[in-house]
């Protein structure tokens, strides 16, 4: 009986680093990225392996990558987390200022912050270089890729709640 049982432990615990069940059973959610947004970091078709229950007992931190809107899966999205509870954040022409000190993103390539919106009459493309200040409140983040000239994110959306953050991202894999 003693064997049986160890056969079993040995058999569970081997087959979870491969076997996709057992990564859902402990909390872990496989999404394949859709968008640039956070691109060259994580590629269009690069699958993202969450963890569920990074946030169950702790709270996102500026940098962590979140995969957001999980309760609709249509609108699940990959993205940085920039700003928390507390911080004020806005966007002037392509640099980022955080409780007013411009901010330094060594994660977003060169020339990805600077968009030219001189010709456009779209609100929402300039709000992509210009917007804000924006003062987040308790469970409020601001979150956007690092592809800022095309992901969306908290400029466009507005912030994310926490119950909205489905997990912190842990693992990247090409398909």
């Amino acid at each position: 009986l003693w064997s049986i049982l160890l056969f079993a432990c040995l058999a569970g615990s081997t087959s979870f680093s491969v076997n996709p069940m057992m990564w859902w059973l402990d909390g872990y959610r496989a999404y394949t990225v859709s968008t640039p947004d956070m691109n060259p970091t994580i590629a269009p078709n690069e699958t993202v392996v969450a963890d569920a229950y990074a946030y169950r007992h702790a709270v996102p931190h500026r940098g962590d990558v979140v995969i957001s809107g999980v309760h609709r899966m249509a609108d699940t999205t990959l993205n940085r987390v920039i700003a928390i509870p507390g911080d004020t954040i806005e966007g002037r022409n392509g640099q980022i200022i955080l409780n007013d000190i411009p901010v330094q993103e060594s994660y977003v390539p060169a020339g990805s912050t600077s968009i030219d919106v001189a010709a456009s009459t779209d609100e929402h493309f300039k709000k992509l270089d210009t917007f804000g200040p924006v003062k987040l409140g308790p469970g409020e983040y601001f979150r956007v890729g690092v592809n800022r000239g095309l992901s969306q994110g908290s400029r466009i959306a507005g912030t994310v709640d926490l119950d909205l953050i489905g997990g912190m991202a842990r693992y990247v894999s090409s398909s």
